[in-house]
């Protein structure tokens, strides 16, 4: 089975250096790489290198082979990396045999660390039209993927990339095996139901993106047994996806062991504005002060690939892309929460360490582009109810850091966040009870002129209000 195919440049990341690194420009072509007489290429990257120790770690995987299929002349050898230690395991000559274009190289079984890539040195003008990483070690047991998106009003997103997964080996092979569909729930109700066998839509009411993944959930739950679903993957309507993604999460669950088979795994997140950047690998919550685990980090640079799949510390991995067993699923929903820190919640409440993998990601817009009034609302009344659920002790300090920044924003003349933030507060200190009833922010319109009105009456009256939410906080923190 492949673990692992070498991609080249495309139009998700057309960086060369996250692929390969060459000692002369790089042509690419149909997936195929071009090289020059006298040229060099390894591929020692974030996409293309294999990281022996996470296989070794997280699967039953024990044989791993190379294989490449070149034209030309020259030599190619496969290379250990551990450290700062280099070594050849093996290496030969290509193209002595004009009826032999395939290559293939082992790794011995005794390494279980570092990583694995190879190196092309070019005597004649060389063309590699494939490379992968691959084992002949049995699979585990049977994986069947549920892809959940979720969306609302973005339909030229979302056709984008149903057209792009129709048209993908992945979909083409799994869905004829019953081992893949996809679930667009459509909270905007302006999808049609006729993309063809594999891919579903159903119209949903607009709640939000945790009611979405929802309803989503509850799909895959239902239909379990028409496609003994496994594993269920939730993914944001718009981000950017290589499919070769699903085919490393396919491999590394199908030989995932038994003592990681309840983790979820985590897609990294890419910037869209500098697409060789890794925004974050996985999340710590850190009670509300998240610290991203690899954050902006440029993945041409080799120091940063040190610790390529470190994991440690992270609890969830953000929904742009996210997969969970269906054992957790099947018996969680998402909290209620509309927009933000559903997965935060969802994931925390799993309480497992989710696995990373090199080239298992998405490209997605980051977190200052999406900012706005009605996002600060929900950021605050949910940061506040992940917090109670989860941090000790924390309930009292957090309010008062939030009604603190809505002071802040006052001052700074930002009234109509300052406000949907003290909402979010109020909201809050409500408690649960008024949560069930009322789960989301009313859409309002208002004018500038209106909201200071609104502020000079409210921080006139401010020790009242600060009172108002005291007792609130205070009759509902046990309910």
């Amino acid at each position: 089975m492949i673990l692992q195919t070498c991609l080249v440049p495309d139009e998700v990341c057309a960086d060369p250096e996250i692929y390969y690194r060459n000692s002369g420009a790089l042509h690419t072509e149909d997936g195929s790489a071009f090289l020059q007489a006298g040229q060099e290429m390894n591929s020692c990257t974030y996409m293309n290198a294999l990281d022996v120790g996470a296989w070794k770690k997280y699967t039953s995987v024990e044989t791993i082979r190379f294989r490449c299929r070149l034209k030309g002349r020259g030599t190619i050898a496969l290379i250990h990396r551990d450290g700062g230690r280099e070594m050849a395991v093996e290496e030969v000559r290509y193209g002595e045999d004009p009826g032999q274009g395939t290559v293939e190289l082992e790794l011995p079984a005794n390494i279980r660390s570092g990583v694995i890539y190879f190196n092309l040195k070019a005597e004649s003008e060389t063309v590699l039209e494939h490379a992968e990483y691959r084992t002949e070690s049995p699979p585990g047991e049977r994986v069947s993927l549920s892809l959940v998106i979720c969306t609302y009003r973005r339909k030229e997103h979302v056709e984008r990339n149903l057209e792009k997964l129709r048209k993908s080996s992945f979909f083409r092979m799994m869905t004829q095996k019953n081992r893949f569909v996809v679930r667009v729930v459509d909270n905007g109700k302006e999808l049609p139901d006729t993309y063809g066998e594999g891919i579903k839509v159903y119209a949903n009411e607009n709640t939000g993106g945790s009611g979405g993944f929802s309803r989503g959930m509850d799909e895959s739950v239902n239909e379990r047994d028409r496609y003994e679903t496994t594993h269920v993957v939730l993914m944001d309507d718009d981000v950017e996806l290589q499919t070769e993604s699903l085919w490393r999460l396919y491999a590394l669950l199908t030989y995932i062991r038994p003592e990681y088979r309840r983790e979820p795994v985590a897609g990294r997140m890419f910037r869209l504005d500098r697409r060789e950047v890794q925004y974050t690998a996985a999340e710590i919550w850190n009670g509300g002060d998240i610290r991203h685990i690899g954050f902006n980090l440029d993945m041409t640079r080799p120091e940063n690939l040190a610790s390529l799949n470190d994991n440690e510390g992270a609890e969830y991995g953000g929904w742009w892309f996210a997969c969970y067993p269906m054992e957790f699923v099947e018996k969680n929903r998402p909290l209620p929460f509309f927009l933000h820190c559903d997965d935060v919640e969802y994931g925390l409440r799993h309480g497992g360490t989710p696995i990373v993998l090199n080239g298992i990601q998405v490209w997605h817009e980051t977190y200052e582009y999406r900012q706005s009034p009605v996002i600060a609302y929900y950021d605050t009344r949910n940061a506040l109810i992940v917090n109670a659920l989860y941090v000790q002790n924390q309930n009292k300090k957090d309010v008062i850091c939030s009604l603190e920044k809505a002071i802040e924003l006052v001052r700074e003349e930002s009234l109509e966040e300052a406000y949907t933030r003290l909402l979010g507060i109020f909201h809050f200190c409500l408690g649960p009870i008024w949560f069930r009833k009322k789960r989301q922010l009313l859409q309002y319109k208002t004018s500038a002129c209106k909201f200071t009105i609104i502020y000079k009456t409210v921080f006139r009256f401010w020790p009242l209000l600060f009172y108002r939410i005291q007792k609130s906080y205070g009759q509902n923190r046990k309910s």
